[in-house]
């Protein structure tokens, strides 16, 4: 398995004892992404009819679980059978990050307050902001506001936790002390 935002390398061995065939090596990544198609000569291919692939690498942007599929055909004539085999592979949700600007800010009662930070997810992600005191804006650039005004003096100082959830239930939080 891998995180959102991971990526996946693959490699293999197939045989064909036919060693001056050349083939090309199709991957589908079963999340909609475009095929990536590379070409084999016959470099590398053992007088057994051996051939590797590898370093072909694939990034998912959302977790799911998905199916890649690897056809592998003959380019240079002969009898062209094409071979195909599959393989899973399980993206799991990574929490969306959350931060404060600061630990800890004064506020007078009766005047409003205002705190700032910041928070991200992949960008398949879409995260909703919310907190236990006051009002919080998304600002749609990654960082957040949060307004409020004490109005009962020392008795309003308190601990504000504000919370990130991403559509896929990730969920972070961060606090930050407002002394009135």
């Amino acid at each position: 398995a891998i995180d959102e935002g991971g990526h996946v390398t693959l490699s293999g061995t197939f045989v064909d004892e036919d060693i001056a065939q050349t083939h090309e090596i199709e991957i589908n990544w079963g999340d909609g992404s475009m095929s990536t198609v590379q070409s084999l000569g016959t470099a590398g291919t053992d007088a057994s009819g051996n051939r590797t692939f590898g370093g072909i690498t694939h990034t998912y942007g959302d977790d799911q679980a998905y199916t890649i599929t690897v056809t592998i055909r003959e380019t240079s004539g002969g009898t062209s059978l094409d071979v195909t085999d599959t393989v899973g592979v399980t993206v799991n949700n990574v929490d969306p990050d959350l931060t404060t600007d600061a630990p800890s800010i004064l506020a007078t009662e009766g005047v409003e307050v205002t705190h700032t930070g910041t928070y991200g997810d992949v960008p398949a992600d879409t995260v909703t902001l919310s907190v236990s005191v006051g009002m919080i804006t998304d600002n749609l650039d990654g960082t957040w506001t949060w307004t409020w005004t004490p109005s009962d003096g020392p008795d309003d100082s308190q601990t504000v936790t504000v919370t990130a959830v991403d559509e896929d239930g990730g969920l972070t939080t961060t606090n930050f002390d407002v002394t009135v």
